[in-house]
């Protein structure tokens, strides 16, 4: 079947707000609301009030050979209802479940076909983190055949690699297919039927480091498929870890949340390819998608560029975390998101775990392990090549079996309660000592049921147990699904020596919409507080910025993994008064600048990071200190003073073995440059910062900038500040740390940036 994109030439109205206006998607419907500090989803979700929608789009198909049309859809958040011509033909509750709807019943192909799409966003809070509204991921028309398939219909699988053997299955029903094999447009293989193997010759087998992609070509005589796969092997085993092609790997991870900054959570092709491009520059190789399953898209440009996913489903079960999440409809659905999600993910060679779920207290029950084997069996029914795990937070399901529950369930009565939120608040209290409370006997006894459950034991927070689980649980494979970036070191020297831990996931590799402030340094008072009240937006957590830009936990992670040839240099900034307010998930705020304006004379504390022996550091030629590497970092105070700094790193022998510098911008003005693309889609990112060509920026520019664009839409406008009015839809926002970011669509793009 033919497979074309179905994104423009929608109308969009919001309940009470007028009239029809013209979109194309994706689009973000939250992102039309305004921010208040009264809004329902509070915090968590960034002050964004909810609301009711309406989709429509008029199509004709009249001029069409075709027997059957589907609809794919990837994402509309949430209680969605598809219509055409009137006629229900689909309801979808959850947000981020892909679902296809066959339209063929209800299609006119003599007339005009109206689609609707109605959303229900409306009751709040509905989720712990900004989760954006509306269609939001893309939309596609699938028309061929009566017999014709889509690419769900068709699996895929690796059988052997040496020599390399595929099978490719179709449904029983397909008939008679010719099933072709292509490498660089060249046919290598071919076959017919429904059910075959074939043999490819001399295979290039795609990983993280070589991302190959073949094509298979499925025809009839009047139908045509085309699916994109990788050949890989994935196996898992205590004792030996995880492996793929035979090799072992380890995972190299951060959780992402599913928004892509100033464009809110509308997926283009454009913004998921450009962030797995940048987190692989700064040496992830995996990530989590949190806590819901991920955007096709995203898993597009993973299997193009080569990163791992763990692909997790829910961040609940039965037991609510806010009072309108997914938790009522959950029984009802969890089956079909499963059998939805394994379908579009099958194909996917960047998919190698699905996770069941994410920081659940319904497993310190035994109903909640049931549905933890009732979930694993239905993953293995429906695809056995891939291990499952989740996202255990040991703390909460021992809190919970010692009567501090998350949230009563099965009509409990007693104990305190402790939502996710409290939970997170709790931890910003105590920082990191949360991981020495997962040692306690009692908690191995609460959480051993449903992490035996596991192919991969997933643990939140709990890298203590480590070592005391490689004697306690020789056969648990371990994961560590979320952990501070500050303790990454020591937790990466814990997977490069156990057997049974398989890689780490930092919380978070890339910073996002709501939870706000939960991460964030700041010299606001307001800081000190977990809960932080309106205009606080960001979360203020990611190793990378909203926008893109790394922190210093971004280049130490860097290090860390020896992925960079030279010592990487951070500064604390500067221009402000007393110690910042900071959490337990940053344990940095450097930022790779020494452009700080009216700041001479001010001790600044420069961070360098490489994993050698020592760091000798000058200023201007001139030496400051050198001193030993301590964990793949060395940190120095020096007196700000522009010029250059230069960091030599040395070797045990006292050898030079690599130098970098950082240098103060000259001919500072404000600048922008337009990213290289990486997709065919009309977006494009255009970086602002104030600084020079070179591009260093200055660390303490505030700027307001107008955004005056002559040619084409401004989809988005903003800095990376956490806490701001600002609306992304505005042609003005102030920069943060001096950068922004702007994001267009069209052609022959014509803009002008001003600042006061």
């Amino acid at each position: 079947m033919k497979r074309e994109c179905f994104n423009n030439g929608w109308l969009f109205k919001s309940e009470g707000k007028g009239s029809f206006i013209k979109v194309s998607l994706p689009h973000d419907a939250m992102q039309t609301e305004k921010r208040v500090g009264n809004a329902l989803s509070g915090p968590a979700g960034a002050y964004y009030p909810g609301n009711k929608y309406v989709y429509r789009k008029q199509f004709n198909l009249a001029n069409q050979q075709i027997g059957k049309a589907i609809l794919e859809v990837g994402g509309i958040y949430q209680h969605s209802t598809v219509k055409l011509n009137g006629k229900i033909l689909a309801k979808v509750p959850y947000g981020y479940r892909p679902f296809m709807v066959d339209l063929t019943s209800e299609l006119k192909f003599d007339s005009m076909n109206e689609l609707e799409i109605d959303v229900d966003n409306s009751r709040m809070p509905n989720s712990r983190w900004y989760s954006g509204a509306g269609i939001f991921r893309s939309i596609y028309l699938w028309t061929g055949s009566q017999n014709g398939l889509t690419n769900q219909d068709v699996k895929i699988s690796t059988i052997a690699i040496s020599p390399a053997k595929i099978k490719v299955q179709l449904p029983e029903d397909a008939g008679a297919r010719n099933i072709k094999v292509l490498r660089d447009r060249e046919v290598v293989a071919t076959a017919n039927g429904t059910n075959v193997i074939l043999n490819i010759p001399h295979a290039q087998l795609w990983s993280a480091e070589t991302p190959y992609l073949y094509q298979c070509v499925i025809n009839t005589d009047d139908d045509t498929l085309l699916i994109n796969f990788g050949i890989r092997q994935l196996k898992w085993k205590s004792g030996i870890g995880l492996t793929l092609n035979g090799k072992s790997i380890l995972l190299r991870g951060g959780g992402i949340h599913h928004d892509n900054g100033v464009v809110g959570a509308e997926s283009y092709h454009e913004s998921e390819y450009r962030r797995v491009k940048k987190l692989k520059s700064y040496g992830f190789n995996a990530i989590r998608s949190a806590h819901n399953p991920a955007s096709t898209g995203l898993l597009e440009a993973c299997d193009k560029l080569g990163m791992y996913v763990i692909d997790e489903m829910w961040d609940m079960w039965y037991e609510d975390k806010t009072s309108n999440d997914y938790a009522s409809d959950f029984i009802g659905n969890y089956q079909q998101d499963i059998s939805d999600v394994v379908k579009r993910d099958y194909n996917h060679c960047a998919v190698i775990i699905y996770s069941i779920g994410n920081e659940l207290s319904e497993p310190s029950t035994k109903k909640g392990v049931l549905m933890a084997q009732t979930l694993v069996k239905l993953f293995h029914r429906l695809d056995p090549s891939r291990p499952t795990t989740a996202g255990i937070n040991l703390m909460i399901l021992g809190m919970a079996a010692m009567g501090d529950k998350l949230v009563p369930g099965d009509g409990q009565k007693g104990g305190n309660q402790m939502d996710s939120t409290e939970y997170n608040k709790t931890v910003q209290e105590i920082g990191t000592q949360v991981n020495n409370y997962t040692v306690n006997p009692r908690v191995d006894k609460a959480t051993s049921p449903v992490l035996d459950v596991l192919d991969i034991a997933g643990y939140n927070y709990g890298a203590a147990r480590y070592e005391q689980d490689k004697e306690e649980h020789p056969n648990r494979l371990i994961v560590g699904t979320e952990t501070y970036p500050q303790d990454l070191y020591s937790n990466w020297q814990k997977v490069k020596r156990l057997p049974n831990i398989i890689g780490d996931f930092m919380w978070t590799a890339w910073d996002y919409i709501g939870e706000a402030g939960i991460g964030a340094w700041s010299y606001n008072p307001e800081a000190r507080n977990f809960f932080k009240p309106y205009p606080w937006k960001l979360a203020g957590a990611g190793a990378i910025d909203i926008n893109g830009n790394p922190t210093g936990e971004a280049l130490w992670a860097k290090a860390i993994w020896h992925r960079n040839k030279g010592p990487l240099i951070a500064v604390r900034p500067l221009g402000h008064t007393g110690e910042p307010f900071k959490s337990a998930w940053r344990g940095t705020n450097a930022i790779p600048s020494w452009t700080w304006l009216n700041c001479e004379g001010q001790v600044a504390t420069v961070e360098v990071y490489y994993d050698c022996s020592s760091i000798e550091l000058l200023l201007n030629g001139k030496k400051i200190e050198r001193k030993s590497v301590e964990q793949a970092r060395a940190m120095f105070k020096v007196p700000y003073k522009p010029g250059q700094l230069l960091a030599k790193a040395y070797d045990e022998d006292g050898e030079l073995i690599a130098s970098s510098n950082l240098s103060t911008a000259t001919n500072v003005k404000l600048r922008s440059k337009r990213e290289e693309k990486n997709t065919n889609d009309e977006i494009h990112y255009v970086d602002i910062w104030l600084g020079d060509e070179a591009g260093n920026f200055v660390g303490n520019a505030d700027y307001l900038i107008n955004f005056k664009l002559k040619n084409g839409q401004l989809l988005g406008l903003g800095s990376s500040i956490a806490r701001t009015p600002e609306e992304y839809s505005s042609s003005t926002c102030h920069l943060f740390q001096g950068r922004a970011l702007a994001i267009l669509r069209g052609d022959n793009l014509d803009f002008e940036i001003t600042h006061k």
